[in-house]
């Protein structure tokens, strides 16, 4: 295969749109994107840690654990949240 051809055949294979297949709208099943996980972790982590380390900063005696278990609380509950968010979302066609 001269090289034309495979630079040709990659560029179709990363450039080319693809769709996903659709599900039927009365298909309960709601897939989750990584992209909303990741950010509503990030979203949690630093919500939550600009809390606790101000805390820690300010608080005489402020638990380093409460601190911690905090952050990892509040990051759950904002990914919870977030994918919550996006299967709505998604649901609901927007």
């Amino acid at each position: 295969m001269p090289s034309g051809d495979l630079g040709q055949a990659l560029r179709e294979a990363i450039f080319t749109e693809t769709t996903p297949p659709s599900t039927p709208p009365d298909h309960p099943v709601v897939r989750c994107s990584p992209t909303a996980d990741s950010r509503a972790v990030w979203v949690g982590l630093v919500a939550y840690a600009t809390y606790d380390l101000t805390n820690l900063a300010l608080t005489r005696d402020f638990p380093l654990i409460v601190a911690v278990v905090d952050k990892v609380l509040g990051m759950a509950v904002s990914v919870t949240v977030g994918l919550g968010g996006y299967g709505f979302a998604r649901w609901a066609g927007v």
